[in-house]
């Protein structure tokens, strides 16, 4: 190697220097001033020592050096087999840095010393500095220190005393290591056997080259290990060099004084990314081989099938394509013959086939029927491939189609082919221009009925609205007339108007009855109903018909237990009595008969009469309304042909069943079955009676024991009840009991003996009869009374009638009122002085302003009002009406016609009252005569046929005064009277019987009449 040249440069200006600095150099080349020059800088004395190590042969200046190739990342072999390392790294600097060169030699012998001590190689760059080697092994400074860091498991307490230290398997110097560290230690080449056996307990603590640390970190290390917990153990590195080489040890010493430690640890950074295991797993390479060659063998496989299965579908597509022609002819031909036009194409809008003449004859560039214009109409299609729904849409294209069509019902559906498996879009197209045509005209006319129908309705739900005010009122004035007329003709003719006037009001109600139900208006209200009382009332009306017509009424009801059940008690009379009432009309001869049954969830009543009965024909006409089985019939029997059809329409309202069997001339049966609720049975209510039962009627023996049953008392202190079928099965030796005789009348004046008719027996008499003795061992009263308010009430109603009966009512109470003829008025007078008033009372349906829309009127507008109530008074559907109250900030609804007790006790909750009441009992009788001003007319009268009947002997005289009696005590309601007078009117005059019914008769009429004068004197005096 040449001698490097260099020289000094300064000023010009300094000649005197650079005159001096050359003699010193010539000098000093020429030997005759070598020492002239010294220095102890580090490079300087470096710089001496290659010049001299290179002025030695060419041979000997270059170093030669061995050393293991597998300490990574000191030194080490890489993958494309060049020698790499951050100290192969190092010595090329050192080359770079002073000119030496450096030649790796492979180690043949794993003994690197004696390769150095044989002198094959000049240098070894990795000794530990403080190890023993051989006499003729000289050590350089230490260059670098290997730090070792300790790794422990965190919480397990080890019983191994073996230090594990991961080191290169090829180390000579092993034993030097395990000094360093102890005598119990195993060395390991691999970090992952190096921490398993840490995990396993086989040796205590693990030793790693800081080096290596984070490698191990990133890829081994788990949270059961802790590292740095002991002390780290440090070994120093030096290079090793023959003693015969004192020169190149001195070069060594000196270069590596020039070296900075920053320097060699930069080139340590490098070589942080590392594979901790030292050398590759041979099991895991031939995995990987065995691997590779089985992916690429199987791959050659599907190769091959496939490109084998590729020409054979390329052949079988030829032989479906020629196959798919000639089934599209096929198809095609069929196409042509269907009447609708179709349309068949892919999922890309292309049509495939087509019997429409002009797009085949491409007239048509695009079609309106399939227009891809449309977003609509491509989002459609994409639901029809991809869901396979079908979808059906009418389009108008009126002048924009060549087919001269107006309007088309298009139909969109997926078809897929069997064998291609190709989806297709198939599209039909109907013309219905003429079909909408006809639609939009029935429609049209449709609507022109329906309009007409409910024109109808309301015209009849109005009319018989305003016509039943005036028909009752007609008729209570009828029926206190027919009290006061005198002589045979006037009488009659005042009962055929009376009979006129209830034929009118009964069509009346079933014509506002069969219109709700046509408009569906017509709603159930469901309450507590006691279905022997409401029942019995209607058998007895119908009872007094069948007698009237010489037909025998027949009734059973089966005991049971029940007593309370939750129906529509006005709708179940309403159809127990429309069928009832074609029973007796259409029954001459024979009889009616009516059997109850009641259970837990349903209520069934049959009714079956030997009447005129029906055919086949009629039967399938018979819930036809205005329909009777022929016009002989109407003419005979008279009626609108509603019963039978309100009937049925109630019944399926109710969700119930109705079945009719029928045999002309021989006589119908009905039964219809109602659902209902159990709400209450009988308790313990005759717990007081010790009840014996010696009538032959087995069903009234059961009835006595489903009463009784749920008393459990001792028979002490009882009253005694004793039934029997008639007086002549009393003996006289039933002493110290009431005897209850089913005859219909007492044989003597017997105290303790009651009767009633057992033909038919009315069950619910009976159970009101033995009640009644309960009341009367209590000293109880039956007498309803009315409590006495204060307040001052205005009342908005446009009916004349209603008005002076409100007013009248009010003031039995001792309330004061107001009138106002709508709710336009009423709303003044309010607006005006709301303190005037405590409480508005509103029918809900007058002009100008209706009740609904007064109430919220008020309750928006004035606020002075809205602490205090208002009631509603309707004729309406009531459930619907208390919804519509609610709604428009009514309290309470009052359903026409109402009792003077219900105004009363719903009045009490709102206005202030006196303590003190008076007796009502028929106070609403009173009330309504003296409303017409017939009070007094009906003492006077009433005294007066009590006189006539008490002076009359005659058998003529006598029947007309019951006669007269009986129709003024009927006008006005006192029922219990008219019952009375029939049951002595079927008597045989004078008989013992007979006397005791007349004694019964005047002996009402007395308490009667003194009621009435009391009534009236409470009143006004």
């Amino acid at each position: 190697m040449e001698p490097e040249r260099a020289g000094v440069i300064t000023s010009k200006e300094n000649k005197i220097f650079i005159s001096i600095v050359n003699k010193v150099l010539k000098s000093y080349r020429d030997g005759i001033n070598v020492h002239s020059i010294k220095s102890d800088n580090i490079y300087h004395q470096s710089d001496l020592l290659n010049l001299a190590y290179r002025n030695m042969s060419v041979e000997e200046q270059i170093i030669k050096y061995t050393l293991n190739e597998d300490s990574y990342p000191l030194f080490y072999r890489n993958e494309e087999g060049k020698i790499n390392g951050y100290l192969y790294d190092f010595l090329k600097l050192i080359q770079a840095r002073t000119g030496l060169k450096f030649k790796y030699v492979k180690n043949t012998n794993e003994n690197v010393w004696d390769e150095l001590s044989l002198g094959n190689v000049d240098l070894v760059p990795v000794a530990y500095y403080d190890s023993e080697y051989n006499k003729g092994i000289t050590l350089s400074n230490p260059y670098i220190s290997i730090t070792y860091r300790s790794i422990e498991k965190v919480d397990t307490i080890n019983k191994s005393n073996n230090i594990g230290v991961l080191v290169s398997s090829n180390d000579s110097k092993l034993d030097y290591i395990r000094s360093v560290f102890s005598k119990s230690v195993i060395s390991y080449s691999d970090s992952q056997s190096l921490l398993k056996d840490l995990e396993l307990g086989i040796i205590s603590q693990a030793y790693l080259p800081d080096d290596l640390i984070q490698g191990i970190l990133a890829r081994d290390f788990t949270d059961s290990f802790i590292v740095g917990k002991s002390k780290d153990k440090i070994i120093d590195i030096s290079f090793a060099v023959s003693k015969k080489n004192k020169i190149l040890s001195d070069v060594v010493n000196a270069v590596l004084e020039t070296v900075d430690d920053e320097e060699l640890k930069k080139l340590k950074r490098g070589y942080r990314q590392f594979n901790v295991i030292y050398g590759y797993e041979k099991s895991r390479v031939y995995k990987v081989v065995l691997s590779l060659i089985f992916v690429i063998i199987l791959s050659c496989l599907v190769v091959y099938f496939w490109l084998n299965n590729l020409k054979l579908q390329v052949t079988l597509k030829d032989k479906d394509t020629k196959q798919l022609e000639s089934k599209k002819e096929w198809l095609q031909n069929i196409i042509n013959e269907q009447p609708s036009i179709i349309f068949i194409h892919g999922v890309n809008s292309k049509v495939s086939l087509s019997n429409c003449n002009f797009y085949q004859g491409e007239k048509c560039d695009n079609c309106i029927l399939f227009s891809n214009e449309d977003e609509k109409y491509k989002n459609d299609n994409e639901k029809i491939i991809t869901e396979g729904i079908t979808i059906n849409d009418t389009l108008l294209i009126s002048n924009q189609c060549k087919l001269k069509f107006d309007q088309v019902d298009r139909i969109r559906k997926r078809i897929i082919d069997p064998k291609t498996n190709i989806t297709y879009l198939l599209t039909v197209i109907h013309d219905i221009t003429e079909q909408k045509k006809q639609e939009a005209e029935l429609i049209k006319a449709n609507k022109a009925a329906q309009n007409a129908v409910i024109s109808r309705e309301r015209f009849l739900a109005s009319m018989s609205h305003e016509l039943r005010t005036p028909i009752a009122g007609v008729m209570g004035l009828l029926e206190l007339l027919s009290t006061r007329v005198k002589g045979t003709e006037k009488q009659g003719i005042v009962e055929n108007i009376s009979s006129s006037m209830h034929h009118l009001h009964l069509l009346v109600n079933d014509i506002l009855d069969f219109s709700k139900l046509e408009a569906e208006q017509l709603s159930l209200e469901l309450r507590d109903c006691h279905y022997l009382r409401e029942l019995g009332n209607v058998f007895r009306l119908h009872n007094a018909s069948a007698l009237e017509k010489g037909i025998n009424f027949r009734l059973f009801i089966q005991p049971t237990s029940i007593e309370v059940i939750k129906v529509d008690s006005l709708r179940l009379s309403q159809i127990v009595n429309n069928l009832l009432s074609n029973a007796v009309k259409f029954t001459e001869v024979g009889y009616v008969s009516v059997k109850v049954e009641v259970n837990d969830v349903s209520l069934k009543i049959a009714i079956s009469d030997t009447g005129l009965g029906m055919n086949e024909r009629q039967l399938k006409s018979v819930f036809k309304p205005f329909t009777q089985a022929d016009n002989s019939i109407a003419r005979e029997y008279g009626g609108t042909g509603l019963g039978l059809n309100i009937v049925n329409e109630l019944i399926k309202l109710m969700k119930g069943e109705l079945n009719i069997v029928s045999s002309e001339n021989v006589g119908t049966e009905i039964e219809c079955i109602i659902p209902i609720d159990v709400v209450s049975n009988y308790g313990a209510s005759f717990s007081k009676l010790d009840i014996t039962c010696k009538a032959k009627d087995e069903a009234i023996a059961q009835w006595i024991r489903e009463w009784t049953k749920n008393d459990y008392s001792f028979p002490v202190d009882k009253k005694k009840v004793t039934i029997i079928d008639g007086n002549e099965e009393y003996d006289g030796n039933i002493v110290d009991s009431v005897i209850i005789s089913l005859s219909g009348y007492s044989r003597d004046n017997n105290k303790n003996m009651l009767s009633i008719n057992s033909t038919p027996l009315f069950i619910d008499e009976l159970h009101t009869l033995l009640f009644s003795l309960i009341e009367r061992e209590n000293d109880a009263t039956n007498t309803q009374s009315l409590s006495k308010l204060i307040g001052h009430v205005l009342i908005a109603e446009d009916n004349k009638i209603n008005q002076i009966l409100l007013v009248k009512q009010l003031s039995e109470f001792g309330v004061s009122a107001d009138i106002a003829n709508n709710g336009l008025e009423a709303f003044n007078k309010l607006k005006s002085n709301p303190d005037r008033y405590d409480l508005l009372i509103t029918d809900c349906h007058m002009p100008i302003l209706d009740g609904f829309a007064l109430a919220k009127k008020v309750r928006e507008e004035i606020i002075e009002f809205n602490d205090k109530p208002i009631i509603g008074c309707t004729a309406e559907d009531l459930r619907v009406s208390r919804l519509n109250g609610t709604h428009f900030g009514i309290n309470h609804m009052l359903f026409k016609p109402y009792s003077i007790y219900e105004l009363n006790s719903i009045l009490i909750s709102y206005l202030s009252g006196f303590e003190e009441s008076c007796d009502c009992s028929f106070v609403d009788k009173f009330s309504e005569l003296d409303d017409g001003g017939l009070i007094n007319l009906f003492i006077e009268t009433m005294s007066e046929d009590l006189t006539d009947l008490l002076t009359f002997s005659s058998e003529k005289e006598i029947k007309d005064t019951l006669h007269r009696i009986k129709g003024g005590m009927g006008s006005i309601g006192f029922d219990s009277i008219v019952t009375v007078i029939n049951e002595l009117s079927d008597m045989e005059f004078e008989s013992n019987e007979y006397i005791i019914q007349k004694g019964k008769l005047i002996s009402d009429m007395k308490i009667m009449i003194n009621e009435a004068s009391l009534w009236y004197k409470y009143k006004y005096e």
